[in-house]
């Protein structure tokens, strides 16, 4: 398993608005995963859809649990293993990590479109030249923005997800943007 969660002597719910315990397996620890993704996703709504970065967090801030097991050949102090994955899922530790921000570094090329008036901002917010940073970006996906300048042309929307408490680089291009050559044809010269 990539993550466990508890599963083992769980208090449940049962038809007729009862409830008993002494419940376990996979059906009592996966709706704890679901609950822990559904927090991260309420507490920061950049993580929608962001199937990756949630299991990152949670096996990122999972407590970590070894075994002497061997199974699979892991060793008793193997995280991951074969028993735990990267452990029992922290849902604070997680909860936590999703709303710390981070950091958003653009670099901008080439140097000529830079010179021309290049700049990029985040979310609509101010103009920025490159190689500046912009902090305090929620986890997630956010939109990346590059000015258009004459005689350049570049994808001018982009995505950019920022990794919560670390910094995000990100490299964007611009194109010179020039007219077809037509002087051959209109000379006759061969190429």
């Amino acid at each position: 398993p990539a993550i466990t969660a508890p599963g083992d002597d769980i208090r449940s719910s049962v038809p007729q608005s009862g409830y008993v315990g002494g419940w376990s397996g996979t059906s009592m620890a996966a709706p704890h995963v679901a609950g822990l993704a559904a927090l991260l996703v309420s507490a920061n709504p950049r993580l929608r859809a962001q199937v990756d970065l949630l299991e990152n967090l949670a096996d990122q801030t999972a407590v970590p649990l070894t075994t002497t097991q061997g199974c699979g050949g892991d060793g008793p102090t193997d995280i991951p293993n074969n028993v735990y994955g990267w452990g029992r899922i922290d849902a604070e530790a997680a909860y936590l990590k999703a709303t710390n921000p981070g950091t958003l570094r653009v670099t901008l090329a080439p140097v000529s479109a830079v010179n021309g008036g290049g700049q990029w901002r985040v979310d609509g917010g101010g103009w920025q030249v490159s190689g500046q940073s912009q902090p305090g970006l929620q986890p997630g996906v956010h939109e990346l923005e590059l000015r258009i300048i004459p005689g350049w042309k570049t994808s001018v929307k982009q995505a950019g997800t920022i990794v919560p408490e670390e910094g995000t680089s990100h490299a964007a291009h611009y194109q010179r943007s020039t007219p077809t050559p037509w002087l051959p044809l209109l000379t006759g010269a061969r190429p």
